[in-house]
């Protein structure tokens, strides 16, 4: 199938472009997945080089492009990347429902979020020392302004399931993405090793994971790929209902009089059928 339409070739690498389906596309699901297929379909006689491609998936493409790029980097600055990186296409997804203006506006303040977060999150765990990676006084105090036009760009949406998790849930994302980039970066402007802060970045998972679980839930109470097995059981425990009531019915007219059709067990019978 066509690959979806890229963003503009001015935006983020790591954006995408498309409708809601892409949300389960946002981490690079899609490569990961044909490599997956690929590697259960191989022969035996190709089993090496299929260790060699999951082994050479889990150290490059699980990881954005651009924390590769940086060098060596602490596992707290590698998944600080990796978080805002889902953050951000989370959000992308839904610039659909926002019309032409709402959208060219949330893919500028999500590519300005990722330029000027990133360097400053790559740094996270690293003994300091300032840099290209700072952040001015001024681009801290613009920060929260970054976040709040995003917050209320957002507001602007008008998908029922975004705008009942922007208060609970996206909100708090936010706050702990500028926590710890306006920690980190003070710590870079002062010379002084820059915290991990673990704390924040747990808060963020728990967050976007939650986000992304209430997101995907289909508005249907019954899961769409758990219906026809639903409808099975069902029909399973109407049948065995139903030859349960033909056989109690058989057994206490045979015990009244003797008879093993009447009416009633005639009707059992066909109900069973139908079923």
């Amino acid at each position: 199938p066509a690959a979806p339409a890229a963003a503009p070739a001015a935006a983020s690498p790591h954006l995408v472009g498309g409708g809601p389906s892409l949300l389960l596309l946002s981490t690079d699901a899609a490569p990961v997945a044909s490599l997956l297929r690929a590697a259960r379909d191989a022969p035996m006689a190709g089993r090496r080089r299929v260790e060699g491609e999951l082994l050479s998936l889990c150290s490059n493409v699980l990881l954005p492009a651009a924390s590769r790029r940086g060098g060596a980097a602490s596992g707290a600055a590698l998944d600080w990347r990796l978080a805002l990186h889902c953050l951000c296409q989370t959000l992308h997804v839904f610039h659909h429902a926002l019309g032409s203006d709402g959208a060219a506006q949330l893919q500028a303040v999500l590519r300005t979020l990722e330029q000027s977060c990133g360097p400053v999150l790559s740094s996270a765990g690293s003994g300091g020392g300032g840099g290209s990676a700072s952040l001015t006084p001024e681009a801290r105090g613009a920060l929260g302004s970054l976040l709040g036009a995003l917050y209320s760009t957002l507001e602007r949406c008008d998908e029922a399931p975004l705008r009942s998790c922007l208060e609970t849930l996206v909100k708090p994302c936010l706050l702990a993405l500028h926590g710890a980039v306006d920690a980190m970066a003070a710590a870079l402007q002062a010379g002084e090793p820059v915290p991990p802060r673990h704390s924040s970045r747990g808060r963020l998972w728990v967050h976007l994971g939650l986000l992304r679980w209430r997101l995907l839930l289909p508005p249907h109470p019954v899961d769409p790929a758990a219906k026809h097995l639903l409808r099975a059981q069902l029909g399973r425990a109407e049948l065995r209902e139903a030859r349960l009531s033909g056989l109690a019915a058989a057994l206490a007219q045979e015990a009244r009089n003797g008879a093993t059709c009447t009416p009633r067990s005639a009707r059992l019978v066909e109900a069973e059928r139908t079923v």
